[in-house]
């Protein structure tokens, strides 16, 4: 439903900036919808599963914001990233996070 209220939204007339912001929302969002089929598909009833753990997760904790992924816990610094207008997600760059996340702990 967001997805597609974030579709409806960008078929409007937007700034140019307001595009490179509303279509990687669009393309996370999408990603998002990906990860949870997967984990009803393979029926995934536990956060202990490793198709879970897997996943890049933003928890709040004390206050702050959390990033976990694997056995790695790191606190978000709200860095900027940018207005990605070639953003890209794929399976690969999930097991980067993974490796990334691993290599840090």
């Amino acid at each position: 439903m967001q997805i597609m209220n974030l579709v409806d939204t960008i078929r409007t007339p937007l700034t140019v900036k307001e595009k490179k912001t509303f279509s990687p929302l669009i393309v996370q969002g999408v990603h998002e919808r990906e990860i949870i089929s997967k984990l009803i598909e393979n029926e995934i009833k536990h956060v202990s599963e490793f198709e879970w753990v897997s996943q890049l997760r933003f928890y709040i904790e004390n206050g702050d914001v959390m990033c976990k992924c694997m056995q790695t816990i790191y606190p978000y610094g709200y860095e900027y990233m940018g207005i990605s207008d070639r953003l890209v997600i794929t399976p690969l760059t999930d097991k980067c996070y993974m490796t990334l996340l691993g290599a840090y702990k």
